[in-house]
């Protein structure tokens, strides 16, 4: 998919919450199950995690995946290649309110992402995605 005015990924960064009612290793395996499968244990991404709390006073865990420089366009294609006909289309007409200061902000279905399905969501319980580029 060609991004208007963006060359090519410089880093991509995955962000989901684990509810205090949510198994944090599913949680853990939807977000790993966006990336390629070769990276999910290499070692190539950084993981991190921070605990929170929500708006009432319900503890939420924050888990951060990044990946940097060439496997960023390797994880960009992947994701691009595992979406659906129409959620390409989706993302194809709303292009350009996901677009902002050398960033695409993607949000991903978290229940399909457990299943192996990579797909888009306009809800909350989401696996967040920033894409940050280097600029044409």
């Amino acid at each position: 998919m060609e991004l208007p005015g963006l060359k090519e990924p410089v880093r991509i960064e995955l962000s989901c919450h684990v509810h205090a009612t949510e198994d944090e290793q599913k949680v853990l395996r939807a977000l790993w199950n966006v990336l390629p499968e070769h990276m999910r244990e290499s070692g190539r991404v950084s993981v991190t995690s921070f605990k929170a709390r929500g708006y009432y006073g319900n503890p939420i865990l924050i888990i951060t995946a990044s990946v940097s420089g060439p496997e960023a366009k390797e994880v960009l294609e992947h994701l691009f290649e595992k979406l659906s006909s129409e959620d390409r289309k989706y993302l194809s007409a709303t292009l350009n309110a996901r677009l902002q200061g050398g960033k695409l902000y993607l949000r991903l279905n978290k229940q399909k992402a457990y299943a192996g399905v990579i797909g888009l969501s306009e809800g909350d319980d989401v696996i967040r995605v920033v894409v940050s580029f280097k600029r044409k």
